[in-house]
């Protein structure tokens, strides 16, 4: 492929998604900008070809995902390499990896989180009859939304079994990090408390945030029940594997209906996990990411 066939594969991957290509042509030209910049960088064949040949929606969306992700960072002059393994008996690689100085490097592997079907279902169903809709969530469904995250996260480094995938154990100056794009959540507001909620659990918020979580990385406490300690064994790997969690919004025309991403734009909150990661390693990696991503407060 040259640079000239990515209009033309882009073109034809929308309208096999029946989008209008003509009606929507500025918000394709922004697209195809990020693809043409990458391309330029010289490192993401594998990518646009995965790009191209999407047959489904999700699966274009997730790679559309990893397009934004790695414009991020190409558009600032911050390489990535795409597709690396850590894990030399594994076929399963990791999304991107990226040199940010002397003493660091940081593997990123990203998931794009749907939005529940019910919900995705009970709009459909209400727009169907009228011109508008009403979605309420309560704690429950807040707490519901939560434990998915992490289950989702937890997906990204392990199979349902336990058994490790993709990472590694650490190493000096290796650092791993899952990169979630959680804005179909929370019915799209999400916040940085729910990122914290996510990773450190109910005594990491405030007693209004509390949603019987406990976190990937939180503490057993002096006298645990049996529901702790089981949380606790069941986040073990993940603990001790992945230094943090980027979680990633969309800021521009953000939506939860069912559509392509492609004019998107990306804010981040960065977690770390304080059981691998030191506060002045954790205050470095921030302070580089921060220098070229839109970070959240």
């Amino acid at each position: 492929m040259n640079k000239e066939d990515i209009a033309h594969k882009l073109d034809d991957t929308l309208q096999r998604f029946n989008m209008n290509t003509a009606t929507w042509a500025s918000l394709i030209y922004n697209f195809r900008e990020k693809l043409e910049l990458l391309f330029d960088a010289g490192n993401y064949n594998k990518l646009f070809k995965a790009l191209f040949s999407s047959n489904e929606l999700n699966e274009f969306n997730s790679y559309v995902f990893e397009v934004l992700f790695a414009h991020d960072f190409q558009s600032k002059n911050q390489s990535l390499i795409y597709e690396v393994k850590q894990l030399a008996d594994s076929d399963s690689s990791i999304d991107f990896c990226c040199k940010v100085d002397d003493q660091r490097t940081i593997h990123f592997e990203l998931r794009l989180i749907k939005q529940r079907k019910s919900i995705t279902n009970s709009i459909k169903s209400q727009l169907n009859t009228s011109q508008s809709f009403e979605i309420l969530l309560n704690g429950e469904d807040d707490k519901n939304d939560t434990i998915r995250i992490q289950n989702l996260i937890l997906s990204k480094c392990q199979k349902d079994d336990g058994t490790p995938v993709k990472f590694s154990e650490p190493k000096e100056g290796l650092y791993n990090f899952i990169v979630i794009n959680l804005s179909e959540t929370h019915l799209g507001m999400v916040d940085r408390g729910d990122c914290i909620l996510s990773m450190y659990g109910d005594s990491s918020v405030p007693p209004h945030c509390r949603r019987g979580i406990f976190g990937m990385c939180q503490s057993l406490s002096d006298n645990p029940s049996d529901k702790e300690k089981e949380f606790y064994d069941k986040f073990t790997h993940f603990r001790e594997t992945i230094h943090g969690t980027l979680f990633v919004r969309y800021v521009k025309n953000s939506g939860i209906l069912d559509r392509m991403y492609i004019d998107r734009e990306l804010e981040y909150f960065m977690i770390t996990n304080s059981n691998l990661i030191n506060e002045e390693d954790a205050k470095a990696i921030e302070g580089k990411l921060s220098s070229f991503l839109s970070m959240a407060k």
